[in-house]
């Protein structure tokens, strides 16, 4: 049902995957500098580590059963 309007967005499989992991290499860089300006040395990347896992991976995970229907409200978002 809401698959639909994501396939126009998937056939650029490419481009999709590059935004992506640009995407994903800005917030992480951004997450361990302004960590790390906070916090000394260890206790920076452990944060940061914790961040990025917290956010980034388990977030997702559990949140997949709801991304196409959010995938889409951004879609829509987006196009105006």
């Amino acid at each position: 049902m809401h698959a639909h309007p994501v396939t126009a967005v998937c056939k650029h499989g490419n481009l999709l995957l590059c935004t992506l992991l640009l995407g994903n290499t800005v917030i992480n860089s951004a997450i361990s500098i302004i960590l790390s300006s906070v916090t000394n040395g260890a206790v920076g990347l452990l944060t940061s580590t914790f961040v990025i896992l917290l956010l980034g991976e388990w977030s997702s995970v559990t949140s997949g059963a709801v991304g196409l229907l959010t995938s889409t409200h951004c879609r829509d978002a987006a196009a105006g």
